[in-house]
């Protein structure tokens, strides 16, 4: 470990940059050797801590920006499998298709019969 620089003007440089970082939404939290602010980067998943430098490596999430097929809009989904539509119109088709099954079901057992339309009647 190192010690603090007794040197003003590095602290306050150090202070200013975890300002800038905590308005441009970086994460922040303690580090596990110094417990100094270790500011995360956004682009990669790895972090640096200014009081005693150390680095650390964190794990990385697949984040995909996904276009669904039915509804036409952008969703992300993480992980690896890549879905052709989101989440909203999945559990939308499971519906429609859990209803479409109990009438089949109905129809099969024959408690209700087909209906009709009335203009169909005449031919």
């Amino acid at each position: 470990m190192r010690e603090e620089d007794p040197d003003p003007v590095l602290t306050v440089w150090r202070v200013d940059l975890v300002g800038l970082a905590m308005k441009q939404g970086h994460r922040i939290t303690a580090c596990p050797h110094c417990s100094g602010p270790e500011i995360w980067s956004k682009l990669r998943p790895e972090s640096h801590c200014f009081r005693c430098h150390a680095h650390q490596i964190g794990k990385a999430k697949r984040v995909h920006r996904l276009h669904c097929d039915t509804c036409r809009r952008y969703f992300i989904q993480q992980g690896g499998l890549q879905a052709k539509i989101c989440p909203k119109c999945t559990r939308k088709a499971e519906q429609e298709a859990q209803e479409k099954a109990e009438v089949a079901q109905a129809l099969a057992a024959g408690k209700t019969r087909p209906i009709l339309r009335p203009d169909l009647d005449d031919i």
